[in-house]
């Protein structure tokens, strides 16, 4: 469970925040083929056009809204939920920067929203996953 308060609401906010513009932006990439994005920029990907990344996308969208959700329901899978948000939102503009290189102000500054929707939710995450005992082992693995 993620303790503090303000740390949920941040969690809520931020994960809604960034799954409500994936929702919107992955099936406006796949309409568009690329929301005016150069289709040059799939040249050097194993991407024809932008439906793959669109879908991704979407999915990435999803799976924020559903951490979002988790976290102020307070469920039991908000944890890792919000974990692997985070995770996704780093992997992505990781991959999105090797694939078609820096292009804008916004790629590392959603970027750092990924690392900070990670960070909140790891404290809670070794706390829940990191100090289980193994069956036959005495002691705490640390």
């Amino acid at each position: 469970m993620i303790v503090g308060r303000w740390t949920r609401i941040l969690l809520v906010v931020l994960e809604t925040l960034m799954g409500l513009a994936a929702v919107v932006s992955g099936p406006a990439l796949i309409a568009t083929d690329g929301l005016g994005m150069p289709a040059e920029w799939m040249a050097n990907s194993p991407f024809r056009n932008y439906a793959v990344p669109g879908l991704v996308l979407l999915a990435v969208g999803l799976v924020n809204l559903a951490g979002a959700f988790l976290v102020l329901s307070r469920n039991r899978w908000a944890v890792p939920a919000s974990a692997v948000a985070g995770l996704l939102w780093v992997g992505w503009f990781v991959v999105q920067v090797v694939v078609v290189g820096l292009v804008s102000w916004q790629q590392p500054f959603y970027f750092v929203v990924g690392l900070v929707i990670l960070g909140l939710s790891t404290p809670a995450l070794i706390n829940r996953f990191g100090t289980r005992t193994p069956p036959g082992r005495k002691g705490a693995i640390r």
